[in-house]
């Protein structure tokens, strides 16, 4: 019993007999490969992360030279169209406060030759009668209808004149008047010519009134269109 004693003690307490050294080894060789295998849902968040990646951040990497050359020329073409845009705002900023300059000067010259009107009204009627001989439209008549509408016609040309001087003032809150103004002075140059020819006056007076009139109304509405 002595031999088989020790012999069992010391597979007890000395070291691993044959079979519990085997496992031992096989545990050790299972646990090694466990640890050099990467798990299946790192994997997974490594390829998430891939994708997450921006496509800038990736094209970085990987852009053709004739790509970055066809980009630099698109970025050269973005800033000719730039500057061509602001060439165009502001030659069209220039052209808006041109009309909106002529379309003042037009209304103050329009409208201090036609509130000189007023003068007439205070007239003598003898200082008319010399006026229309001068002209070549006399003699004038000496009636009670003669003197109201040589008067009133003044006065209402006079009161014209004082609305384009006020609308000259600033044309830009009056465009809309304006309008109304130039299609009211196409329609009345357009009666006036009618009128001064059926009454026979003489040509010079029929042709500087009535279509000189009407270009004037015209020209309003031209100079408002781009004044806008």
């Amino acid at each position: 019993m002595g031999p088989q004693t020790s012999a069992s003690t010391e597979g007890l307490h000395g070291g691993p007999s044959g079979p519990v050294r085997v496992g031992l080894h096989l545990t050790t060789a299972v646990s090694d490969t466990r640890t050099n295998v990467v798990p299946r849902t790192a994997r997974a968040s490594s390829r998430r992360s891939d994708k997450s990646r921006s496509p800038t951040e990736v094209r970085v990497f990987k852009i053709h030279p004739m790509r970055k050359i066809m980009a630099l020329g698109r970025t050269e073409q973005c800033r000719q169209d730039v500057v061509v845009q602001a060439l165009s705002a502001t030659l069209s900023r220039v052209q808006q406060q041109t009309a909106r300059r002529f379309l003042a000067w037009l209304l103050y010259g329009l409208g201090g030759m036609m509130s000189a009107a007023f003068l007439a009204v205070v007239m003598p009627t003898s200082a008319m009668a010399a006026v229309a001989d001068w002209l070549g439209v006399g003699p004038l008549p000496r009636s009670p209808l003669t003197e109201y509408l040589t008067r009133s016609l003044s006065a209402m040309y006079g009161v014209l004149g004082v609305l384009h001087l006020y609308l000259a003032r600033d044309v830009v809150r009056h465009l809309d008047v304006i309008v109304v103004i130039g299609w009211l002075t196409v329609l009345a140059g357009a009666i006036m010519t009618v009128v001064d020819f059926a009454a026979g006056m003489p040509p010079l007076w029929s042709w500087s009134e009535g279509p000189p009139t009407v270009l004037t109304g015209l020209a309003y509405l031209w100079l408002v269109r781009r004044a806008r």
